[in-house]
């Protein structure tokens, strides 16, 4: 018999993390608003795509 947990599922979209009221009382006690981490997330979405793109600029 395989336990339930031992496999994973779809993970939820962002928008429905940051909306869950847990994660909502943890980003107010840390001080932090949903804009806070969706500027976080662009940063990071945007970091990737340059470093994507400079081994594809080398070989060229």
């Amino acid at each position: 018999m395989t336990a339930a947990w031992t496999s994973a599922g779809p993970e939820p979209k962002l928008e429905e993390i940051l909306c869950d009221p847990m994660v909502e009382l943890l980003m107010r006690r840390d001080r932090i608003s949903r804009q806070d981490i969706l500027r976080a997330v662009q940063r990071a979405r945007q970091r990737l795509q340059i470093t994507q793109a400079q081994p594809q600029a080398l070989a060229s």
